[in-house]
């Protein structure tokens, strides 16, 4: 004997869909937006745009207005792909020059503000396609 079935009023708490009322068919036709020009300059930019296409348009979910949020991800994989072939080409230290309290000039070795924000990670796991 299955389960009974939830009031209108449950499913409007626990924010989910009864299977028995007919959805609405989706507002947006599907696409595939076109890449920015400016990104071809960055061949990481335009290899990460290609791949998310590629991997949406399987799915089914790309439409043509998710240009601009595919536009910041390339860009931000990019930035973040620069960021981590400077930290193993120079490594995760630099040196810092500062004054210290009798005005001498002074050096000391500190983490980079990359390896800072990124945790040390080299690759997160999502993006190992």
């Amino acid at each position: 004997m299955g389960r009974a079935r939830k009031s209108e009023e449950q499913h409007w708490l626990q924010h989910s869909v009864p299977d028995y009322v007919p959805q609405k068919p989706s507002q947006f036709t599907g696409g595939r937006p076109k890449m920015p020009k400016h990104l071809n300059l960055n061949a990481d930019a335009a290899d990460f745009w290609k791949r998310l296409v590629k991997e949406l348009g399987k799915r089914g979910t790309l439409t043509r207005v998710d240009g601009c949020a595919l536009e910041i991800a390339a860009i931000t994989y990019a930035r973040w792909r620069a960021c981590v072939a400077e930290i193993e080409k120079y490594g995760p230290l630099v040196d810092e020059s500062f004054l210290s309290r009798s005005g001498e000039l002074s050096t000391r070795r500190v983490e980079i503000f990359a390896v800072q924000k990124t945790d040390g990670m080299v690759c997160p796991p999502c993006f190992r396609w």
